[in-house]
């Protein structure tokens, strides 16, 4: 069993929604659930991307997925440029840069 996060990214009067997927194997086949949907940058102060960025990054620490699966066409690619950043939470963690594995343009920052 492992998890996988979905997220499409929305700004200003879209929001950007993490669904996260727990993902059974039984007999060499792969079974998805949709396990839980959680909508971030629901306030003004936390629709930056920097501030989803860090709430995306909790939820990776939290559900060590086995991937994180970002659209970061068009709008989403300011997400895409916080997630290659470390950032410091309101509590002061450290929480991790992460890379791009199927983007030739990440892949070279």
């Amino acid at each position: 069993m492992f998890y996988l996060l979905s997220v499409d990214v929305g700004r200003i009067s879209d929001q950007t929604v993490c669904c996260v997927w727990r993902v059974n194997i039984k007999q060499d086949r792969y079974h998805a659930s949709l396990v839980n949907i959680v909508v971030l940058g629901r306030e003004a102060k936390t629709k930056m991307f920097r501030q989803q960025a860090i709430d995306l990054k909790h939820m990776i620490r939290d559900y060590q997925p086995k991937e994180v699966v970002i659209d970061i066409n068009g709008l989403g690619v300011g997400l895409g440029d916080e997630m290659i950043q470390q950032q410091i939470d309101e509590n002061g963690e450290i929480l991790p840069a992460y890379g791009f594995s199927n983007d030739p343009t990440y892949k070279k920052v």
